[in-house]
């Protein structure tokens, strides 16, 4: 939910709520997460509400609050959508603030927004932050922070403890104050007590920019919020009274998945809301949401996950069952065996397939239809950010046609440090090959991620 802001001053606004705020908050039945102008009237309707300053006054803000509405404004904890100066000792004569991965003399930048990755652990960035919500405090009055962009700390995992105490700095700040933060689930164990609530945002519909159409996230990516809010965000409910803000999103109001995206949020007991991509309107939504059970089951079942190959490519034949041990949230596994050579060009739902980040061997097998004579493997490990994510340490394993009744190691790589590996082992008939990442040894950066972006298989003419 990307809409990065710089506020302007408007003067002080007064602040009406008492300091029970926060009490209030954990209560709430509705909530509208809203980043246009004007529309006071419908805001007023929910219980809290969630808006970017810049497009709202004082006397709106003050006039929503009256209405009995809990106003929470925006703001980016882990980007910064200008490009800034500052005290000019960071990359390129930038800010100190700015990350640079690549070392290549400029602020690491997100093209997507065109804003720039910001480091919790640096004073600079720091400071600027916390400046900047105690300003939004000051001159409009808002009763709490939505905070944006928390998840850069797992993208630079070196940042998440000082992510985490830079949050805890502004509990310290803004005792008062309702502080909910945009997904950084694995922030959650530590910030628990922090921490007035959460948003789930896409967690059962989202936006395809690619296509430009909104859709259904993938069964991977439900059972990856079965299994958080079952270890995250149910004990954190539970046990602190966290508040989860579910928010989807959809064509309309009226969509069969507005409808099944507040019965999963419902379901899981969080306050349901649905929008537009670009949070632009607030919908008049004329449906009562109810539990259902079918959501606390797993959807990816070891058949979802398998894809079967309806042509040849790569090297493998027509019929091919490519099956993973699992998928990552909203990838699949068809991305390995798609034959497209410029992964560049692809969206990151189709550019690679990667597995469930947890401990423990991840693999991909490709089960044949008749035997196959194979004598190798290449693999081409995933590029993400600028950085290559290959397995350090792993496997091939073979079930060979006539010894149908277990896998044989064909070849192993260890200590690798290669984006892509051409591997060849002695021609053999088979009827299935896999290749298996050892437990904890992906990348240095994701250790319990297998990532792959293309397979192929090598066999004699």
């Amino acid at each position: 939910m990307r809409q990065l802001i710089t506020f302007a001053a408007f003067g002080v606004a007064c602040l009406s709520h008492a300091s029970d705020v926060r009490d209030r908050f954990e209560r709430i039945n509705s909530y509208a997460c809203y980043y246009g102008p004007g529309m006071v009237e419908e805001l007023v309707s929910r219980d809290a509400v969630i808006i970017e300053t810049k497009k709202q006054s004082p006397l709106a803000i003050a006039q929503m609050q009256d209405g009995g509405a809990i106003v929470i404004g925006y703001i980016s904890i882990g980007e910064d959508d200008v490009l800034r100066v500052g005290d000019g000792q960071g990359p390129g004569g930038m800010d100190s603030g700015y990350f640079d991965r690549d070392a290549n003399g400029e602020p690491d930048k997100n093209k997507i927004w065109n804003s720039y990755y910001a480091d919790a652990r640096q004073p600079a960035w720091r400071k600027y932050f916390l400046e900047r919500t105690a300003a939004m405090r000051d001159e409009y009055g808002v009763d709490g922070f939505f905070l944006d962009t928390v998840d850069t700390s797992e993208l630079y995992p070196e940042s998440k403890d000082a992510m985490i105490s830079l949050i805890q700095e502004l509990r310290a700040q803004q005792p008062d104050s309702v502080i909910v933060i945009n997904r950084g689930f694995h922030t959650i164990p530590a910030l628990s007590e922090t921490i007035d609530g959460v948003m789930f945002e896409s967690g059962t519909a989202s936006y395809d920019f690619a296509a430009k159409e909104y859709m259904l996230l993938k069964p991977s990516a439900w059972d990856y919020g079965l299994a958080l809010w079952r270890d995250v965000l149910k004990p954190a409910m539970d046990e602190h009274g966290l508040v989860v803000l579910a928010l989807d999103y959809a064509a309309s109001a009226k969509h069969e998945n507005t409808r099944i995206a507040m019965d999963r949020a419902t379901t899981f007991g969080y306050v349901p809301e649905v929008s537009t991509i670009y949070l632009d309107a607030i919908y008049d939504i004329d449906y009562t949401p109810s539990p259902d059970e079918r959501f606390l089951e797993l959807q990816n079942t070891p058949e979802r996950m398998t894809y079967q190959l309806p042509e040849p490519v790569n090297g493998f034949p027509e019929g091919t069952r490519v099956a993973p041990s699992s998928i990552y949230p909203d990838y699949d596994v068809t991305p390995v065996v798609d034959g497209i050579a410029d992964r560049q060009q692809l969206d990151w739902r189709r550019r690679a397939w990667a597995s469930w980040e947890k401990d423990g061997e991840h693999f991909l097998e490709f089960q044949f239809p008749q035997p196959v004579a194979a004598e190798g493997l290449t693999v081409n490990w995933a590029f993400d950010n600028g950085v290559h994510h290959q397995a350090r340490e792993f496997r091939v394993e073979v079930i060979p046609a006539d010894q149908a009744d277990g896998w044989v190691p064909v070849a192993s790589v260890g200590d690798n440090q290669q984006p892509s590996n051409d591997l060849k082992f002695d021609p053999v008939d088979i009827v299935a090959i896999r290749l298996v990442q050892e437990d904890g040894m992906g990348s240095l950066a994701r250790p319990d991620l297998m990532w792959v972006e293309q397979v192929t298989l090598k066999s004699r003419k």
